[in-house]
């Protein structure tokens, strides 16, 4: 009976040390990685230039997005990504408008289709410790 016991009790904590070791917590490297290869499949993220930085943890988006949806989604990526404590956002949302809306026409001259409006970001988001 004792050697039955023990035996499971071996097999348990062998099962524990093995799933502990499965679930390895992401180094910065891969954060980084996992988040900039989610961000390029969304279509929202088209035309978007962004990079991230991870560093402990806490992860930095910088660059430009198209539209304040895309801004949206590329942080709900980032709060989602295991291994992530703490995220700021510096990007900043570039959005398209007609040249003709913001600029005199010039009729000899070849205008350009589209003109960049660039739009200042919100603050970041105060970080809370998660425990």
């Amino acid at each position: 009976m004792h050697s039955r016991c023990l035996r499971r009790l071996c097999l348990l904590a062998i099962a524990t040390l093995l799933l502990a070791c499965a679930r390895h917590p992401k180094n910065d490297e891969e954060i980084q990685k996992d988040i900039q290869t989610k961000a390029a499949a969304e279509p929202t993220m088209k035309n978007s230039q962004i990079t991230v930085e991870a560093k402990d943890g806490k992860v930095t988006l910088k660059g430009t997005v198209t539209t304040q949806e895309a801004r949206t989604m590329l942080e709900a990526l980032a709060k989602e990504e295991p291994g992530v404590s703490g995220l700021e956002d510096q990007t900043s949302v570039e959005t398209q408008v007609p040249a003709s809306s913001t600029a005199a026409p010039n009729p000899g001259a070849e205008s350009p289709l589209l003109e960049t409006k660039r739009t200042a970001p919100p603050p970041p988001p105060p970080l809370h410790p998660s425990r």
